[in-house]
């Protein structure tokens, strides 16, 4: 009745309710294998036909299109970030889009932030578009001390 009142078809929200619980599956899963440098897992996430942008690489922005070209550029991006621990946060979902913010740490403690923007077809992503933010290191945000005196 209450859906009626909103001229909402109450199936139609099933339907994106159903849809939009798979897409938090596939980007949990994508999170938890790239944690995990799973690579043939992360690629389970991924359409066949899919494009990655990536944000490091040969060149920043170097683009894969299809498993196994997604797959040689994941393996240079975890080469890359071979020392990181990788933090997944803000996970947002929005019809066939979404976004999430993620923070890598290295073992001395400098810290890359970045997002990365997802276009799904079903429960599988399309498209990740990735963008990383300079490292800070955490000497460069100390506090300063103020001259005692």
């Amino acid at each position: 009745m209450f859906y009626a009142t909103l001229g909402v078809n109450p199936n139609r929200m099933r339907i994106n309710t159903n849809i939009e619980t798979a897409r938090q599956g596939t980007l949990r899963t994508l999170a938890d294998k790239w944690a995990a440098r799973d690579i043939d897992g992360v690629l389970t996430c991924f359409a066949p036909y899919a494009e990655y942008h990536a944000s490091v690489g040969p060149l920043p922005g170097t683009r894969a299109k299809g498993h196994r070209e997604i797959a040689e550029l994941i393996s240079q991006i975890l080469y890359h970030d071979s020392s990181v621990t990788t933090e997944v946060n803000n996970i947002n979902i929005f019809g066939e889009r979404a976004y999430w913010e993620w923070r890598y740490t290295d073992i001395i403690g400098s810290v890359s932030l970045g997002c990365d923007f997802f276009i799904f077809e079903g429960p599988l992503i399309v498209l990740k578009n990735a963008y990383r933010k300079v490292c800070i290191n955490p000497s460069d945000h100390a506090v300063q001390q103020e001259p005692s005196g």
